[in-house]
């Protein structure tokens, strides 16, 4: 083999397995899940709600990070 041939074989191989910049890129959701159910009053909520989101940084709710109010 060639010395052009190894370089140009071992130049693909690293291209190959270098990441990609774009590999992980993707686009946030602002969709989210919600199980439960909400209600008003005893009765299932039906109609427009104003609504404010608190993010926390932990799970036990003791570090509040921000408010989102989202109008119905």
């Amino acid at each position: 083999m060639s010395r052009t041939t190894i370089t140009i074989g071992m130049a693909a191989i690293v291209l190959w397995l270098a990441p990609s910049p774009l590999a992980g890129q993707t686009s946030l959701d602002t969709a989210f899940t919600y199980q439960g159910h909400l209600t008003d009053g005893g009765v299932p909520a039906d109609g427009w709600y104003d609504m404010v989101f608190n993010l926390y940084a932990d799970a036990d709710g003791t570090s509040h990070l921000d408010r989102y109010p989202a109008a119905g």
